[in-house]
């Protein structure tokens, strides 16, 4: 079987997606399957110097071959919000150009971030019959009236309903994160059949807890190891709301023994760091994302790490990184939405806690339960990796997902061949 990837970042850049995408790749490569990817020049998280390196290259080979990664020329990626929507928009066009000459491709898998993405998979099933496996992660538009981007009702809500409706009917199947989105689908009119629950899934052998002692993370960073540590680590944009630490960091400011750190990249960046210095916090420290391969060591130098979003953004998704922090055995603080599966797993398991969004008073509360309880946060820590290994397993996961794709590939074979008997 052949697959069409198309990716809107790749590495070398880094991107919280990064770890799923990779595991996918991995998983088709072990089947024997083969894949071609395309992608623009790297853009995000970049030097100049490395875009002007990824600029010559045009094709290069991975996993043996297996894997083909074809490059084209984009411009970078700036933080004027219109620019931004104009290159996604070339980018999208040039993503079906590509795929177009693209031979022997049995199935496109295709994400719904950028949302237009889904697009391009329908443009490509009609214009080559390739089929399509949609990986949902949130829905379109209501996640644009979540961050006040727009409003039900308006041009860009119908806009982005029929985007998501085309994509919906036309795809063979769709994976969704969590429970809720599946029902919320089933609300749309989408078939229950067509729908499958694949939680975000973690390599509970590669991730895991790295002792304090060991991790060097504290002597790169120049970080005590002496102190208590709430951390984030991943995107930095809207609707993740990351600024509630430093507004927490201000309340807890003349407690010298915890600290605030961050660990991303993103739109938000410069407007928290902008916050930390308004705010006078030298108990709070912002570093670059790091490489997917040091996820264990960021996620244990917590004491205890956020996953947070914006009021109303959070009820059908289940966030990556709250696994990847479960694993390396370290309590989770949940600023999300009630009405979310990350919640409910959160609360059942006893693995951490769980507060409203942009609740800066509930939140301080919950640090305060961690630092001043360490049985409490150590019983955590033990619940929230025993979940991991017992849930969210990578080996399932990707299994699940790859046999997903070869029942595309084997229904598309079979209508092939009934259309050629039926015209004989």
């Amino acid at each position: 079987m052949k697959l069409l990837f198309f990716s809107s970042y790749y590495k070398p850049e880094l991107t919280s997606n990064n770890r799923i995408s990779s595991d996918t790749r991995e998983g088709f490569v072990k089947r024997g399957h083969t894949i071609a990817l395309f992608a623009p020049t790297p853009t995000r998280g970049v030097s100049k110097e490395v875009r002007r390196e990824y600029k010559r290259r045009k094709r290069e080979t991975e996993a043996g071959g297996a894997i083909e990664v074809r490059r084209f020329a984009l411009w970078g990626e700036g933080k004027n919000p219109a620019l931004r929507a104009l290159r996604y928009l070339v980018m999208e066009a040039l993503f079906v150009w590509h795929g177009l000459w693209v031979r022997g491709v049995d199935v496109r898998v295709t994400g719904s971030t950028p949302p237009i993405h889904g697009l391009t998979a329908v443009a490509l099933k009609k214009l080559r019959g390739i089929p399509f496996m949609y990986y949902l992660a949130d829905l379109f538009p209501e996640s644009l009236v979540s961050t006040g981007m727009t409003k039900k009702g308006s041009l860009l809500w119908k806009i982005g309903s029929w985007v998501s409706n085309v994509t919906y009917r036309n795809a063979s199947r769709i994976v969704v994160i969590s429970d809720r989105l599946k029902s919320r689908l089933i609300e749309k009119g989408v078939p229950a059949e067509k729908i499958d629950v694949l939680y975000v899934w973690i390599d509970e052998n590669a991730t895991k807890p790295v002792p304090r002692e060991n991790n060097t993370i504290f002597d790169e960073f120049n970080l005590p190891r002496d102190k208590f540590y709430v951390t984030y680590a991943g995107n930095l944009g809207y609707s993740q709301n990351v600024e509630i630490l430093a507004d927490c960091a201000a309340k807890l400011k003349n407690n010298p023994d915890i600290r605030f750190v961050v660990f991303g990249d993103g739109t938000q960046k410069e407007s928290l760091q902008k916050k930390i210095e308004s705010l006078g916090l030298n108990n709070f420290s912002v570093f670059p994302m790091q490489p997917v391969e040091r996820v264990a060591e960021v996620y244990s130098v917590s004491d205890v790490s956020l996953v947070a979003c914006r009021k109303g953004v959070g009820g059908g998704a289940f966030p990556s990184k709250a696994s990847t922090i479960m694993a390396t055995g370290t309590p989770v603080l949940v600023s999300y939405d009630d009405d979310s599966d990350l919640v409910d797993l959160v609360r059942a398991s006893d693995c951490g806690l769980c507060v409203e969004p942009e609740n800066v008073d509930q939140t301080v509360d919950a640090i305060l339960r961690f630092y001043r309880d360490p049985e409490f946060r150590k019983r955590c820590g033990e619940n929230a990796r025993k979940v991991v290994c017992e849930r969210f397993s990578k080996e399932k996961g990707v299994a699940r997902y790859v046999e997903i794709c070869e029942q595309i590939a084997a229904e598309n074979a079979q209508k092939k061949d009934m259309s050629i008997g039926d015209a004989q």
